[in-house]
Formats: structure tokens, C-alpha cells, sequence
């Protein structure tokens, strides 16, 4: 008898302990987000704020004071930052951030909570000093055939901080902030040529924090009320997309989205709304809200495999700190839509007169209704003619019947001709409901075997 009087105190006593710590808790969330509200919520472009619980830093040169609520470091000098997971009573780690790509575009705002690492990744901590020998025309690309914009002088001291493949040319920083190309036969290099990254014409010149690299932790934090560990990243809706590069993910962003990084795992995007474009190697994504794009990372947090899409977990995002963005955000619209989505592919080549190849296309359908029928209309190519099919119960590379990589079976003959591309069509897809997808262009290149 006295076993069970035992065993029945204990069970009455859990549910008061376990409403005791999540009392705790919420007062925490509460304390540590109204923190960083008060003091980072007019933050100057370029900076990181301190908005609660303990933080690590270290910067390039001395740094300014970073540990009470309202200290402000400078991006283009900070190296790292690691902030501490949620331990109650009172530890968990909350920053903000006012990302300036440039001075013409609108600043990215950057909520870091909970157990995250941090590396910046901006083009300036690659930079080194180049002199300038002989007065040299500043180029805006790779190559003379650019256009010219600037001149630099004998003697004057620029900031190099990428190099095009065959490192003939130096994309290079003026002293007035201006980036530019120069022949490196121009210049003398005086540091370490070897660590400049490889460059085009069109490669973003990075911001402090608009590249880095991160990872969060795998632990979950110790109540139902808290929110896992990540980064909010927000954009501006709509207009041009801002440049952001996510442990080596090129991403253009119009949209507000969640991001996790875990050890031995995967690069997760949750988009909550507007608009992202992801891209891997031959595959882009461009996601709708409702929709996960995960990314398989290396030991070195890099991409090393296949992007994957589904449907966002809404158990995952219920608890984010949105309250801390610029804009406002409302995750729950973006699960009302019924349509089945085609949201990318990756390239495809066709060889010649060889039968039908399998090339893949990312599709989600957000309401969890099956995809069962897919239809293709033939629009362009620059030779010859194809014909449209539809497909019923298409077949499913990857993932299910609600979000994956779907089948598009495909040949092509060249005949008398070398390459074919790029062979356009127009793809819908339907779900069990009747639901049918907008219509997505996709290709493929015809090549000789």
C-alpha cells in the first residue's frame, strides 16, 4: 500500500513541476525578447545588437563593449559569434542584426536565438592590398571588353578581395567604396593571392553577414513554449531580390524565412512568406511560403547533395520570435493554398536518339492531396517539334506522393544536328482533389551521345 501512495505523489507532483518550468521558461521568452525590442529595435544599417543572454564574439581589431542589452558591434569587423542555448532559468542567447548589402539597397534584418555559431563570410575579410604600378582603366568586369567606369593612378593602394579563374584580373575595392576589375599585371599584390575566392562579373560583393556560414544546435530547448534554435532572415517583399549566400547556398531573397543548420544534417529554409530562389550547383528552387527547401550538409556545413523540398512542419515556425522583424508576418496564410506546386528542377541533358530519360522536377503540394496526373505542352526549341503527353500517376523519384521529385520521362533526336537547347515546356501537374498546379517551364538540352 505504501508502493502506491508513492508512485501516486510522484504522478500528482509532475504536471506541477512540469507547469513550474514552463512558467519559467515563458518568462524568459518574454523577458529576453522584450529586451531586445526595447534596445535593437532601431538599429543602424551594419551593426549587431546584443539583446539577451550570454554571447561570444571575437572581431577583427579591438571591439566595442558586447555583453548587456543594446551593445552594438560592426559586421564588416566582426568575425563570430556564438550564443548560448536556452538553459533556465535566465540563459538564452538573442541578437539582431541590420544587414546593408549596399548603399542602394533595402538592409536585411537577421533574429538569431537560442544555440547558433555564426561565421562571417563577407567579401571585405578576404581582402588584401594590391599597389597600383602604372595608371590603369578600372573595368567593370574581368576583361578590357568591359566597360570602363574609373582610373586609377601609380602608386595608389586598392582593397582586392576576388580574382577571376585564370587570377589575370582583380576585382577590387576604390578607396571610395566603388568595386572594380584591374589586370593583376598592373598591380603588386602585397599579401596572400592564394586565399582570394574565384569570381565573375555577376558575383555578388558580399556585405558584412550577407555571406556566413552558421550551425545550430540539435538539442531541442527545454519547454514546449520555446522556439528551436535558428535565424530569422527577412528581406524586403517584393522588387529586387537581395543576394544572400547560407553556408555556400546561393539564395535570392524576397520573403521572410527560418533557417537551421544541424550538425551531421541538413541546411533547412522554411519560407514563411514572399519569395525564394535557392540555388545548388545545376538545381534551383524557387520557393513559395508553406514550403522547406533542406539542403544536405558536409562536416564543413557545405552542400553535398540533392535539395529536397516538403511541406513546412507548422509545429516547427509556431514559436519563432517574428515579433522582432521590421514587417509583420503571418506563417498560417501560407498553408491555405490548395494548389499543387512545381517549384523547380534540376538540368537535364537528353542524349540522342537513346529513349526516354528521366529528368526530375521538385514539386509540393501544401494541402497533402496526392499528385496523379502530370501534363506537358511543348513550347520552343530552336529546331524541330515534339509532342505534348499526359502522364497519369507520374512516377516519384524522391520523396511521396505529396512532395519530392517527380518523373518527367523525355527523348530527343538531333538528326543532322549537334545540340539542341533549350527544349521548353510547359508542365502541370494535378492532385486526387482536381486541383491543378500553374504552369512551369521546364528544359532540357539535347546532346550527342
Amino acid at each position: 500500500m505504501k508502493r502506491y501512495l508513492v508512485i501516486l505523489v510522484v504522478f500528482l507532483l509532475l504536471p506541477a513541476g512540469s507547469s513550474a518550468q514552463e512558467d519559467e521558461c515563458t518568462a524568459l521568452i518574454d523577458r529576453a525578447l522584450s529586451e531586445a525590442a526595447v534596445h535593437c529595435g532601431d538599429l543602424a544599417p551594419g551593426t549587431a545588437c546584443f539583446g539577451h543572454g550570454e554571447i561570444t564574439f571575437t572581431t577583427r581589431g579591438d571591439a566595442a563593449a558586447f555583453a548587456a542589452a543594446g551593445d552594438t558591434l560592426d559586421l564588416d569587423t566582426t568575425c563570430c559569434m556564438r550564443l548560448s542555448p536556452m538553459q533556465l532559468p535566465d540563459a538564452w542567447g538573442v541578437a539582431v542584426m541590420n544587414v546593408q548589402p549596399d548603399a542602394r539597397s533595402d538592409s536585411l534584418a537577421l533574429v538569431l536565438f537560442g544555440d547558433v555559431e555564426i561565421h562571417n563570410a563577407a567579401s571585405s575579410l578576404a581582402e588584401i592590398e594590391v599597389r597600383v604600378e602604372s595608371d590603369t582603366p578600372v573595368y567593370t568586369g574581368p576583361g578590357s571588353h568591359y566597360a570602363t567606369f574609373a582610373s586609377v593612378g601609380a602608386g595608389e593602394i586598392l582593397y582586392a578581395n576576388a580574382c577571376n579563374c585564370t587570377q589575370n584580373w582583380l576585382r577590387v575595392r576604390l578607396p571610395g567604396g566603388e568595386t572594380g576589375w584591374v589586370p593583376a599585371r598592373r598591380v603588386t599584390i602585397l599579401g596572400q593571392a592564394e586565399g582570394l575566392p574565384v569570381a565573375g562579373q555577376d558575383t555578388p560583393v558580399y556585405a558584412g553577414m550577407q555571406a556566413f556560414t552558421f550551425h545550430s544546435g540539435a538539442a531541442r530547448p527545454p519547454c514546449a513554449a520555446a522556439p528551436q534554435n535558428g535565424i530569422l532572415i527577412q528581406a524586403p517583399p517584393g522588387g529586387d531580390a537581395t543576394h544572400l549566400s547560407v553556408n555556400g547556398v546561393d539564395i535570392l531573397l524576397a520573403a521572410t524565412v527560418f533557417a537551421r543548420a544541424e550538425p551531421e544534417g541538413e541546411l533547412s529554409l522554411d519560407v514563411l512568406d514572399g519569395s525564394a530562389t535557392i540555388r545548388v550547383a545545376d538545381e534551383t528552387i524557387t520557393a513559395p511560403p508553406g514550403v522547406r527547401v533542406a539542403i544536405p550538409l558536409s562536416g564543413g556545413y557545405t552542400p553535398s547533395g540533392h535539395l529536397k523540398v516538403m511541406p513546412t512542419n507548422p509545429d516547427d515556425i509556431e514559436h519563432l520570435p517574428l515579433a522582432l522583424l521590421p514587417r509583420a508576418v503571418d506563417p498560417a496564410a501560407a498553408f491555405d493554398n490548395p494548389l499543387p506546386l512545381i517549384v523547380g528542377q534540376r538540368a537535364c541533358q537528353v542524349v540522342s536518339d537513346r529513349g526516354e530519360t528521366a529528368c526530375a522536377l521538385h514539386f509540393v503540394n501544401l494541402d497533402g492531396d496526392a499528385i496523379v496526373r502530370m501534363t506537358s505542352k511543348f513550347v520552343y526549341a530552336p529546331q524541330g517539334k515534339w509532342e505534348g503527353s499526359v502522364r497519369e500517376f507520374p512516377a516519384i523519384l524522391a520523396g511521396d506522393t505529396v512532395s519530392g521529385d517527380l518523373e518527367w520521362r523525355v527523348s530527343c533526336s538531333l538528326g543532322g544536328a549537334n545540340f539542341i537547347g533549350p527544349v521548353i515546356w510547359s508542365i502541370t501537374i494535378a492532385d486526387e482533389a482536381g486541383h491543378v498546379s500553374e504552369p512551369f517551364e521546364a528544359s532540357f538540352n539535347c546532346v550527342d551521345g
